[in-house]
């Protein structure tokens, strides 16, 4: 058999072929090496939004998440307000904000789930990272939870909001 370390032409009868570094050839047999790559990809969406909430009592509102990593990663969720915060000026004796706990759940391929729970001010903080151990989440569905309860709180008629971002970054 011969081998070769630079391109060859091998003439397998009428037609021609242009063979890349390390081919070889021989009377009835043709060997041809390939090689291939995946690239690393991550990328989260929203699947379902959490929506309007009453915060007159206590309650929760889910929502979902598309996560589609194929390596490793990690998660840094965050909060602009910590907590659900009055968009106007509050009289006075009333809270401004509703504090609130996130919960994230996310399947992995391994087999394990990611989760993490965090208070608002904690994401505030900016101390509410979680990670994947290095496992990648293919095409899966993550649930984000958050619930928040108004015992001792005094909130007065309006709108409050918050806005939660999650940042991802390869493992």
């Amino acid at each position: 058999m011969r081998k070769f370390a630079r391109p060859c032409i091998v003439a397998i009868g009428t037609a021609q072929f242009v063979l890349p570094n390390g081919c070889a050839y021989a009377q009835n047999q043709l060997t041809v090496e390939v090689a291939g790559t995946i690239e690393q990809a991550c990328s989260i969406s929203v699947g379902n939004a959490f929506g309007a909430v009453n915060l007159e009592r206590s309650g929760s509102a889910q929502a979902t998440a598309n996560v589609d990593c194929n390596t490793g990663f990690e998660i840094d969720a965050r909060s602009d307000a910590g907590g659900f915060a009055a968009n106007f000026r509050t009289p006075n004796g009333f809270d401004a904000s509703l504090p609130y706990a996130f919960d994230f759940a996310l399947p992995l391929e391994n087999g394990s789930t990611m989760r993490k729970n965090c208070t608002s001010s904690e994401m505030k903080s900016r101390a509410c990272l979680m990670g994947s151990g290095g496992a990648a989440s293919i095409g899966q569905t993550g649930r984000l939870l958050l619930s928040w309860n108004t015992l001792g709180t005094l909130l007065a008629p309006g709108n409050y909001s918050d806005t939660i971002t999650s940042i991802y970054r390869d493992w």
